[in-house]
């Protein structure tokens, strides 16, 4: 969380110089800037839970593969009994 003083910073602005509305602009535009700690904070929560694991999706991806070749099989198959029943001389 920032934890900029946006009124003692626009008055400080304002102090300088720079018109109201524009100070009050900039500190706005400021307060919602991500601080360090905001940035070691998310960091921290990354680290805890990865977003993406390349060895269980490649796990999963291998599966799917060998899976996907099984039915493959199994389909060539089939069309080879149907074709043997369907064309070969009884």
């Amino acid at each position: 969380m920032n934890s900029l003083d946006t009124l003692s910073y626009c008055k400080r602005l304002e102090a300088a110089g720079m018109p109201r509305e524009q100070a009050e602009v900039q500190a706005q535009i400021l307060s919602q800037m991500a601080t360090k700690e905001d940035l070691k904070q998310l960091e921290a929560r990354t680290k805890e839970r990865p977003v993406f694991d390349l060895k269980q999706q490649k796990q999963k991806v291998k599966i799917h593969d060998f899976v996907m070749g099984l039915i493959a099989i199994y389909l060539v198959q089939l069309c080879l009994i149907v074709a043997a029943v369907l064309y070969l001389p009884h």
